[in-house]
């Protein structure tokens, strides 16, 4: 069975879990989300990607903790335990799901269209991930991911998705990835789960 096949199941029993048995299986997605990034590593593994992974799951990870505790950038919010064990009221795998998000854009424009310019990855990575935070934040608070105040997402958080999108898909773009295949079918399953959770959640 290859990778394609295996992340396909994690998102198929993913969503059938997350509807059917809630309880059970949303507290599984922090092992869902290193289950994929786990994948997505040692798919033409290297020290360098390592590296640049780390780089953006530490990032990320000190984003998150700057957005719950002052507000900026992404507005007033706090996690849920949806997303498993915390540090400092932030998810430990925070910065896994922002390298999943930026590396799996970056696959979808690099297959797709053949995008090669690091300034076109950029942008364009940015607005993917953008696109695919607009729908996951419908459904968030029902997942018990997070929520923001008043249960009202802010425009800033859409503007810090976009340029926090666009610096992390620069960086990640200078690693070469000559088989983007496997995380452009990583979006599309991405945003296929989000889309369906939220027509369930109509």
């Amino acid at each position: 069975m290859n990778a394609s096949w295996i992340i396909a199941i994690l998102y198929g029993v993913g969503f059938l879990g997350l509807i059917l048995y809630p309880t059970l299986f949303i507290p599984m997605s922090a092992l869902s989300l290193c289950l994929t990034f786990l994948v997505l590593l040692l798919e033409e593994w290297s020290w360098k990607k390592l590296i640049f992974f780390n780089t953006i799951i530490v990032a990320g990870f000190y984003i998150e903790w700057r957005g719950v505790h002052t507000g900026n950038p992404f507005g007033f919010y706090q996690y849920g335990e949806g997303l498993g064990w915390k540090l400092w009221d932030i998810p430990i795998v925070i910065g896994v799901n922002w390298v999943i998000m930026t590396w799996s854009s970056l696959s979808l424009l690099r297959w797709a269209w053949g995008a090669n310019n690091r300034w076109i990855l950029a942008l364009g990575g940015g607005m993917l991930m953008t696109l695919t935070d607009v729908i996951m934040e419908q459904v968030a608070p029902q997942l018990e991911y997070w929520m923001f105040e008043m249960n009202h997402v802010p425009w800033n958080n859409y503007a810090a998705w976009m340029w926090l999108g666009v610096l992390f898909s620069w960086l990640l773009s200078f690693i070469p990835n000559e088989r983007p295949s496997l995380g452009a079918w990583v979006w599309v399953l991405n945003w296929m789960f989000f889309v369906a959770l939220n027509v369930w959640y109509l």
